[in-house]
């Protein structure tokens, strides 16, 4: 007999299963610790564990974070629509013109090129001079982006909505390294972004200004857990940012995004 497991949803073509609450998926052996989250304390023990055990029997499902390492996971073509299970795209994500690496922060776009294909950025500190020419940053902005996990080694962005062109309307950034970026108008969020490389903050955000005062009140702790999670997110950035030798710019980011949390109090 076949078990309900919502609210989560099985997603076989790429062997995960997504809390539609959430807006992100998890590993067999985490839903357990996952049900511990406020949003969850609505359902029974029982049912809980009737969740986990359906999950876990999977076949086609990651039950540990470590088979995710083995098995990577097959992610969609970048035209493809994005998921709706998951949380909104983001809509300021930037691809690396020699790969497919995607970020949502500058800094660690600089640190990825520095170290794996030893770009080297000609503009320096400080302000630019006036007239001065150099070369194109060799990303391309404005990408529409998602994620299925939130830490670990799932934790990666893919691009989704990519927009159907012509090959001569093609940009250089999409034939090849040497390219010359687009930068595409970023659409207005849900609320304000406290924090522009942060779409994610300004998206919960927006979700709590138009709540009303009892939807407020029922969602505080949600909300206080996944910023909470996104502060944890930002703290592993700047530890690799910290192991690839690149710090620059990122000064007191961590705190910023601490006293964005002021909005909720």
């Amino acid at each position: 007999m076949e078990v309900n497991i919502e609210p989560f949803i099985h997603l076989p073509q790429y062997r995960v299963v997504i809390c539609q609450e959430c807006g992100y998926a998890c590993v067999g052996e985490e839903i357990v610790s996952h049900f511990k989250r406020p949003i969850h304390q609505g359902l029974s023990k029982q049912r809980k564990k009737e969740i986990s055990d359906a999950i876990l029997a999977m076949p086609d499902v990651y039950q540990t974070k470590d088979e995710i390492e083995t098995l990577p996971i097959p992610f969609p073509p970048p035209e493809t629509p994005a998921i709706p299970y998951l949380l909104p795209p983001q809509t300021d994500g930037l691809r690396c013109g020699a790969c497919s690496y995607i970020v949502c922060t500058k800094g660690r776009m600089q640190a990825h090129c520095m170290k794996a294909h030893q770009w080297k950025n000609d503009r320096g500190r400080g302000r630019q001079a006036k007239g001065a020419s150099y070369a194109p940053e060799p990303w391309t902005t404005g990408v529409r982006c998602q994620r299925l996990f939130m830490s670990g080694p799932g934790n990666r962005y893919f691009e989704v909505e990519r927009p159907s062109r012509p090959a001569d309307a093609m940009t250089a950034s999409e034939e090849g390294p040497a390219s010359v970026p687009v930068s595409t108008p970023v659409p207005a969020l849900t609320g304000p972004s406290i924090d522009a490389a942060s779409w994610e903050m300004g998206y919960l955000k927006g979700l709590y200004r138009n709540m009303s005062v009892l939807q407020r009140a029922d969602a505080r702790a949600d909300l206080e857990n996944r910023l909470a999670a996104l502060c944890a997110v930002e703290k592993e950035e700047e530890e690799e940012l910290a192991r690839s030798g690149y710090n620059e710019g990122r000064l007191g980011r961590r705190s910023h995004r601490k006293r964005a949390r002021g909005w909720l109090y």
